[in-house]
């Protein structure tokens, strides 16, 4: 996140230095800018190394910057052009200097071809060798001129209404308009074409509207649902409810505050999923990874009405809200960035157990009961993450920093069966005796957790027997306060 904060900056720092541009002007070229950015991070490696994203916002300024000398403000003298002075300041190779100057000047001085098709071919060319990625490289020079040609008749497609309004070339006013729909619609059901939906929900959005779905790229309405983890979200609505009855308080607040709580954990499960959406395949979740843009969506939904709940609770309950949102971008920043052991697993263990929080938020006092509890639980939440964590081991390694990558599959077991013993003593003096009760019996849960990792080798059942835990213990505490 850091990198593309950074990059963006520097993106708004280059045009701003451009005097000879109305201010509006150069703010409108940022955001063109950073939309180019957000399609050119397609042809990019997935790992999106820090040299390609830098190549990918260079092709994006000079982009914008070419559409300005060559549409909006068209220049007279090409000695003038703030392009020229950009491509041969930030681009080294000589080869992409040669394409991306010769193409500026024959679209500048007409002599493009009537379909102008050769803009896509040179630009897709220009684009491989300044972001230099592995998985355009593996392309033939004459398949990315084919694929170039292709993408600019998508953008055509895009700008046809516009380009008919301005007099600018377009392949689709010409004769040989049905050759060229016919051509973009073989383009859409290519390798390249789904490897650049892969790369960018911005293309799978823009197949997806021009070309209508694929029929085998269609989830289902319950695959969709079952991705936002709807038991998370009744957990963390549970939760809040108890923070508000440990301390005796009016449950009116907890309704919309456990709502809202409850569709933040949907969105965050979500991101969550669409950030990890390449790594998740070698796990066999594939979901975000075949339809990015449907589990988009899915998030565009569950944020807009935890939002709306949000600004409803916050006309009552400013607290409650602002609190919530903390949570929320929270969850977010666990998605974006790659935390290292034990930040990561800390982090997700009090986003999860802070609901219980809500009541203290709103009753301005922090009790004893909701310290134990939240405490009990955070502990709980801890052991799961390290728990998963080993289940997760082989598709971690090289990505993700976790206890079990680190000391193996058994060191990361030990280390979490030794997590439980602290949660014995919270246990034991809750003020409650039925919480006692699931105390006497956690003893099995963790000589469950050991067997399971140990004996078998696997993480299922041992994360099972904590989820049980945690089902019980909230039941216990919904029934006796």
């Amino acid at each position: 996140m850091k990198t593309y904060i950074q990059l963006c900056l520097w993106a708004l720092a280059v045009l701003w230095k451009y005097k000879i541009i109305k201010k509006s002007d150069r703010l409108r070229l940022w955001r063109k800018t950073l939309n180019l950015f957000l399609c050119f991070l397609a042809f990019a490696d997935k790992e999106r190394p820090a040299l390609q994203l830098r190549g990918a916002m260079i092709c994006a300024i000079l982009s914008a910057l070419y559409d300005y000398e060559t549409d909006w403000v068209p220049i007279k003298n090409t000695s003038q052009s703030l392009y020229r002075d950009l491509l041969f300041e930030t681009v080294t190779d000589a080869e992409a200097r040669k394409i991306g100057w010769e193409l500026f000047e024959n679209d500048l001085y007409g002599q493009l071809s009537v379909h102008g098709l050769e803009r896509g071919s040179d630009a897709l060319v220009f684009y491989r060798i300044v972001i230099s990625s592995e998985w355009l490289n593996e392309y033939s020079l004459a398949e990315i001129e084919s694929h170039g040609r292709s993408l600019q008749i998508v953008d055509d497609l895009l700008d046809l209404d516009e380009d008919r309004a301005n007099g600018h070339t377009n392949c689709l006013l010409t004769n040989e308009r049905e050759q060229y729909l016919r051509e973009v619609k073989e383009f859409s059901k290519s390798d390249f074409c789904k490897a650049l939906e892969e790369n960018s929900m911005i293309y799978y959005k823009i197949c997806f509207c021009l070309f209508g779905p694929r029929v085998e790229e269609t989830p289902t309405r319950r695959e969709l649902v079952a991705s936002s983890r709807p038991l998370s979200g009744v957990f963390a609505f549970i939760l809040t409810v108890v923070g508000f009855k440990v301390l005796n308080l009016p449950l009116l607040p907890a309704i919309p505050i456990a709502l809202a709580f409850c569709g933040i954990t949907l969105s965050i499960m979500v991101f969550n999923d669409l950030m990890d959406k390449h790594r998740d395949v070698k796990k066999g979740k594939t979901l975000a990874s075949r339809y990015p843009w449907h589990v988009f969506k899915m998030w565009k939904w569950t944020s807009g009405i935890s939002l709306v709940l949000l600004v409803f609770t916050a006309v009552f309950w400013w607290k409650l809200a602002l609190f919530a949102l903390a949570i929320w971008i929270l969850g977010l920043v666990y998605s974006v960035e790659k935390l290292s052991y034990p930040l990561n697993n800390l982090l997700v263990a009090f986003c999860a157990a802070a609901p219980v929080l809500m009541g203290a938020v709103h009753g301005s006092h922090l009790g004893v009961k909701t310290i134990l509890v939240f405490i009990i639980i955070f502990g709980a939440i801890t052991v799961s993450e390290v728990i998963k964590d080993i289940a997760d081991v082989d598709s971690d390694y090289g990505y993700k920093d976790t206890l079990a990558t680190q000391i193996g599959k058994i060191g990361a077991g030990v280390h979490a069966v030794g997590l439980c013993f602290p949660l014995f003593p919270f246990l034991f003096i809750y003020p409650n005796p039925a919480v006692r009760i699931i105390g006497t019996g956690f003893p099995l849960i963790v000589i469950t957790l050991w067997i399971c990792v140990a004996r078998f080798r696997s993480a299922y059942w041992a994360e099972k027997a904590v989820d049980f835990f945690l089902t019980a213990f909230l039941i216990v505490l919904l029934c006796t306060h």
